[in-house]
């Protein structure tokens, strides 16, 4: 309750993920931002974040909260590689960025 959306990402991403801080260059908001009902009955707002590394990291997502993850080459991502249409919507706004600077 007392994080900004911002460091909540930076925690999640780091919680989740095993994303090693040190690896960050920079940290996008995406000005995405998606409401929805969880299947808890809460109402939670979701708001996008790219993050621009300069170097790989081990993934090591927590078990508590996910089953496993994927790497997927830019030119093969699909509505199909995930599983809602607002991650999808996400990836290709972050896509659409890192094209625009030549990635």
């Amino acid at each position: 309750k007392n994080e900004t959306f911002e460091e909540a990402a930076l925690r999640e991403a780091i919680e989740e993920t095993g994303l090693e801080i040190e690896s960050i260059v920079e940290m996008m908001d995406l000005d995405l931002s998606f409401h929805f009902t969880d299947r808890w009955e809460r109402k939670v707002q979701e708001e996008c974040f790219l993050f621009v590394l300069d170097s790989p990291w081990d993934v090591k997502i927590d078990p508590k909260e996910h089953q496993n993850f994927k790497w997927v080459p830019f030119e093969t991502i699909n509505q199909d590689s995930v599983k809602f249409p607002s991650n999808y919507e996400a990836i290709e706004k972050s896509l659409k960025l890192l094209r625009q600077r030549g990635v």
